[in-house]
């Protein structure tokens, strides 16, 4: 219940919002800058593999289910490499991308069909 909840709110702290302030610039983190280029999965909706569009920085790839069960773990990610996920059954999981001094890099949603 604990790891849910540190998702969650995770989630909640490190979503880009698109929402702007009454300067006129955009706020994206209370934590100070957001990373210069957004990694993204696909294909999502993803079947049998999924693919970052930026391994710049980034050392794991976590998976969990919606209620904050680790499933699978990806170790020294690298560029234009795909990772299975055919053996995860069909529904909605969340990708945490972490750096290399387990720092959360972002988290994805991805449909599993």
């Amino acid at each position: 219940m604990k790891q849910a909840l540190l998702l969650f709110f995770s989630l909640l702290l490190f979503t880009p919002s698109h929402a702007q302030s009454s300067t006129g610039r955009s706020w994206h983190s209370p934590f100070g800058q957001e990373p210069k280029e957004q990694i993204q999965i696909f294909p999502n909706p993803a079947v049998s593999h999924i693919s970052l569009t930026s391994s710049e920085g980034v050392k794991r790839v976590i998976i969990y289910n919606l209620v904050g069960r680790k499933l699978k773990i990806f170790e020294d990610v690298v560029a234009d490499k795909k990772y299975f996920i055919g053996d995860l059954s069909k529904g909605i999981y969340l990708v945490q991308i972490m750096d290399s001094k387990n720092a959360i890099i972002t988290t994805r949603r991805v449909s599993k069909k």
